[in-house]
């Protein structure tokens, strides 16, 4: 049975990895197979950034720079980067250019389920589109609890329409839904326009299924989402899950949560490799926070298992983390 992420198990998995390497591994056939599609899509890290401030958000970019994670994914929520830099942008732009890095998307955990905070959510979005604009950025969009109630669905798909085509036609930014479970994401989809709403697959969530309210639905597969949706797939949080882990949380026991690449259930060889076939040009990008794992993102410690994500892409994934779109 295995335990919640600790520096133990990341030094253990990295060692098995690197030993594991060989001239007939996936890694050393996959990059130069014949026939392979060349990747189009960018690859790079989403950091935690629940409760670490300013200083532990540059904290982590270093160490990002130093493991070779160029693009980086944010969580606007607690960290407001957007409100920190959107005045100051030339000093956002001439700290991650030191550090050899972009910020391709923001993302903003929002109460979808509440319509009176509708309004607050498009002022926001406007603020994160300027800012995003100005430094370059590719996407935006919520995270946020969907249900099964179509009334209540059918507004939230409006809401989303309304500020994906505000998002792409005033500044450029694309708009794209993070699935934090595997409920209503598909129906959202189903309501909503593809010029203005694109998916954030985030494949550990997806594994893990949820209850919302009450409101069951069963977990999903990777494979399965990603040939569904590839041409609305703004971007995949490569995020492992295993059912059978425990651990303790605020008092709590629980069972099943996010483990590193390789030690849980999803299969992103194949679903790599079904976007290289499929000529997907979005963006890939590890990460690690999630149920089991959300006490030592709060930590400085957080950035050791950067090199094991670099190591996991580039070897056993075969892709390409230096590429530039």
């Amino acid at each position: 049975m295995k335990t919640a992420l600790n520096r133990r198990s990341f030094i253990k998995s990295a060692s098995a990895l690197a030993a594991s390497v060989g001239p007939l591994s996936y890694a050393a056939t996959a990059s130069g197979a014949v026939g392979r599609k060349q990747q189009k899509f960018l690859c790079g890290f989403a950091p935690s950034s629940l409760g670490i401030g300013m200083d532990g958000f540059w904290h982590a970019m270093e160490a990002a720079s130093k493991a070779g994670l160029h693009n980086i994914e944010v969580d606007n929520t607690q960290l407001k980067l957007a409100q920190k830099y959107v005045n100051n942008i030339n000093e956002f732009k001439d700290r991650m250019d030191e550090l050899g890095l972009r910020l391709v998307g923001l993302n903003e955990g929002y109460s979808l389920l509440d319509t009176s905070k509708y309004g607050e959510i498009a002022e926001e979005n406007r603020l994160i589109g300027r800012f995003m604009e100005a430094i370059g950025g590719i996407y935006t969009g919520p995270y946020g609890a969907l249900t099964n109630d179509e009334e209540l669905m059918r507004s939230i798909a409006k809401l989303c329409n309304e500020e994906g085509k505000r998002l792409v036609e005033s500044n450029g930014i694309k708009f794209s839904y993070h699935t934090h479970s595997s409920l209503g994401f598909r129906r959202l989809m189903d309501l909503t326009d593809p010029r203005y709403v694109n998916l954030t697959p985030d494949l550990s969530w997806l594994a893990r299924g949820h209850s919302t309210r009450g409101e069951l639905s069963p977990p999903a597969d990777a494979l399965e989402v990603v040939r569904a949706y590839e041409s609305r797939i703004c971007t995949i949080h490569m995020k492992d899950y295993d059912p059978n882990i425990e651990f303790e949380y605020q008092g709590k026991q629980y069972k099943g949560g996010v483990v590193l690449p390789g030690e849980g259930i999803v299969d992103f060889k194949s679903v790599v490799e079904f976007l290289l076939e499929a000529g997907w040009d979005g963006q890939w990008m590890g990460e690690i926070v999630g149920i089991g794992t959300y006490e030592r993102e709060r930590t400085a410690e957080a950035v050791d298992v950067y090199p094991f994500y670099v190591d996991y892409m580039e070897d056993e994934l075969g892709l390409d983390l230096g590429l530039e779109v």
